[in-house]
């Protein structure tokens, strides 16, 4: 089974994403391959000039002068190569980077070896200048196919790409970085570290502070799928042309989407609109393409508000009456970069008015422009009887009323519930571990990062409770308050690494306002200031992180700003070393809590960052050293957490010297055949 293979060699997140995915798997058919069909539109009439789309085809790098070619290294190449997930899936070529791998040989000298390496090499510097024999041009237009579930009945198509174009095309991106900071700054912010996080985070201070403003937050019919390719281009030629030669390749003129696994055979779809799903650069040319379109958005807010997307998400706040030139500004300019608004979905929350129908009379003026009556939600104060129906969902954060708030994190617990059942059904308990440490317990955290830690308490307490029930699963048995706080710690402090997430909510929370506030500061270069909801949580947050590393003097915003500088210089997350901070208070706290002297010992025993007790559960079952059978790594973990209750009656002797070996294996210096 795949998901298995995928666990064996240590793509954790990719097994429990397949595990997933297999319950609600599209299976080949007739039916699923007129709906990937669908999503491959004919090319939209182009605003462009045929001068303007000459110039596209008849450019040549090698004349501009302005301009420094791409030229890819040894070392560049080899980072890509050696970094690459496992068993990604492979495209037409059927290459994987695990065979690439093994030909690269990196740490080999041999001469044979080196050359193969500055061939690949100069073979990816012909990809990205298109220098390629025409006869070859198509596998780099063409894609496999893939039917991925989006929904309850909608299918997202995603291609299988050649793996000499994917590492020609993350080259290309690279170089795209100081560009892209700049010229998307504010407007666009799918090519930005903290991206989501910034526009759900602005949008949630501007309904705090200005609620008399509208949001309008739109939902684009099929936007990578129907995308204007001539204004991708055009624009890419205009803002950035070292990159033109290779998107003109892939996007200058019509490619195949093979789809594979039908009774019939292989069967073809026509691919002559749009940005591939899967293609490297497709998120990049995606922003190219319409950022004219939010350029002219932004020129008709003025002053007066604000726009932001993340790709084909877009964002929009403003007063009533501008925002009604918005709609027409989306309407018409829109679809000359293939973005076609899907009116019967996104969301429209009106801004306070000063009557009931003053609001009332709005609403009918937006289902009059276009709107689908119910996307549109009054104001609270206008009309509280469906207060819990005022918000939206912006980039996976919940953004308006508390009741809102409350009703959609209800939702997503549901969802988190079926994934710690799929969690459960995994045929071995070490690989339910990982995936409970190394994906479910992370799951919330985008969440905790947008979100005042108020707002989330009791969903937090109940996905606590589900990681703990997860845990309870893979013991068959209940385990006590005092193990599921050790259980918490980290592995290097006598845990099992599972992360306390009421603990985690404060830096979360703090370190993602800081590393946003930039964005946010465009409301008010004073907002931290403020007395706002969101910015009281942010200073409740710094008393309450204080507090639980054992402080009673909590740090400022210029702390935390001086503490970003640091973990940047040494290659760490902000949220991290806030984190990091209750640590030996959390410890402590612990440690008290013990009334067992001898269980105590043991724990310390375990501790410290040079101790390797805990290798065993910090790495995945790649080798036989570090695999085991579900009975065995039952008793592995309550040995390590000395449960007593269900030793008695689960280790043998040979069961016991098996634990203790692979506990102490490092410190005691003994084999497996030893014991």
């Amino acid at each position: 089974v795949l998901f298995r293979s995928l666990a064996e060699v240590g793509e954790i997140g990719k097994a429990l994403k397949k595990l997933k995915s297999d319950r609600n798997r599209v299976i080949p058919s007739q039916d699923v391959l007129q709906k990937l069909q669908s999503k491959f539109p004919s090319p939209s009439v182009s605003s462009l000039s045929q001068a303007q789309i000459d110039s596209i085809y008849s450019y040549n790098p090698e004349s501009n002068d302005e301009i420094e070619p791409i030229i890819a290294t040894i070392q560049e190449v080899e980072s890509i190569i050696l970094k690459a997930k496992k068993q990604v899936a492979h495209g037409i070529d059927h290459m994987r980077y695990e065979q690439l791998k093994q030909l690269w040989a990196p740490y080999s000298n041999d001469p044979t070896e080196g050359e193969f390496r500055r061939l690949f090499t100069e073979i990816i510097n012909k990809i990205i200048q298109a220098q390629v024999p025409r006869g070859v041009v198509s596998i780099f237009k063409d894609i496999e196919l893939l039917a991925l579930p989006k929904g309850n009945d909608d299918i997202r198509p995603i291609g299988l790409q050649l793996i000499l174009k994917k590492i020609a095309c993350a080259i290309c991106l690279k170089r795209t970085t100081a560009f892209n900071k700049e010229y998307f700054k504010s407007l666009q912010y799918c090519m930005s570290p903290f991206g989501a996080e910034s526009v759900s985070l602005f949008f949630r201070a501007i309904l705090e502070s200005k609620p008399e403003l509208d949001l309008w937050a739109k939902d684009g019919d099929n936007g990578f799928g129907r995308l204007s390719r001539i204004s991708g281009l055009y624009e890419t030629k205009q803002r950035f042309p070292e990159i033109l030669p290779i998107l003109r390749m892939i996007y200058g003129s019509n490619g195949n989407a093979w789809y594979m696994g039908l009774q019939d055979g292989i069967e073809s779809v026509k691919s002559s609109e749009g940005c591939q799903q899967g293609d490297v650069l497709s998120m990049w040319f995606y922003a190219m393409a319409i950022h004219p379109f939010l350029q002219k958005i932004r020129d008709v807010l003025g002053n007066d508000g604000f726009t932001k997307w993340y790709a084909d998400d877009g964002n929009t706040v403003a007063p009533f009456e501008k925002m009604v030139e918005i709609i027409r500004i989306v309407k018409e300019e829109g679809p000359k970069v293939g973005y076609f608004i899907k009116f019967s979905k996104g969301t429209y929350l009106l801004g306070k008015c000063s009557t009931y129908q003053q609001a009332l009379d709005r609403k009918n003026i937006l289902v009059s422009l276009g709107l689908n009556e119910e996307t549109i939600f009054m104001h609270p104060d206008n009309d509280p009887i469906n207060e819990s129906k005022f918000g939206c969902n912006i980039l996976g954060s919940f953004v308006g009323s508390p009741t809102y708030i409350v009703s959609s994190l209800e939702e997503k617990f549901q969802k988190l519930v079926l994934e710690s059942e799929a969690i459960k059904t995994y045929p071995n308990k070490q690989v339910q571990h990982l995936m409970l440490r190394l994906c479910f317990s992370q799951k919330i955290n985008h969440l905790q990062r947008s979100t005042p830690p108020e707002l989330l308490e009791d969903f937090i307490n109940r996905f606590d409770f589900l990681k703990r029930d997860t845990l309870e699963s893979i013991l068959s048995t209940r385990v006590s308050d005092s193990i599921w706080f050790q259980s918490c710690l980290a592995t290097n402090d006598g845990g099992l690494g599972y992360q306390n997430v009421q603990r985690m909510s404060h830096p979360a929370y703090l370190s993602s306002m800081v590393q946003c506030s930039s964005t946010l500061q465009e409301i008010s270069p004073h907002i931290f200031d403020s007395e706002i909801p969101m910015i009281r949580s942010f200073h409740a947050s710094l008393a309450m992180n204080a507090r639980l590393s054992g402080s009673d003097t909590p740090l400022t915003y210029q702390d935390i700003t001086a503490l970003l500088a640091q973990a940047m210089q040494k290659n760490e997350t902000l949220q991290s070393k806030l984190f990091e901070m209750q640590r030996p208070h959390t410890i402590q706290l612990f440690k008290d809590s013990i009334t067992d002297t001898k269980r105590l010992a043991w724990i310390v025993s375990l501790s410290g960052s040079d101790s390797k007790s805990s290798r065993w559960l910090d790495v995945t079952p790649k080798t036989v050293d570090f695999k085991f059978k579900s009975d065995q790594f039952q008793a592995l973990l309550c040995h390590r957490c000395k449960y007593t209750p269900y030793m008695t009656y689960t280790l043998s002797l040979h069961s016991y010297i098996y634990c203790h070996y692979y506990t102490h294996k490092y410190s005691y210096k003994i084999g497996r055949a030893h014991v």
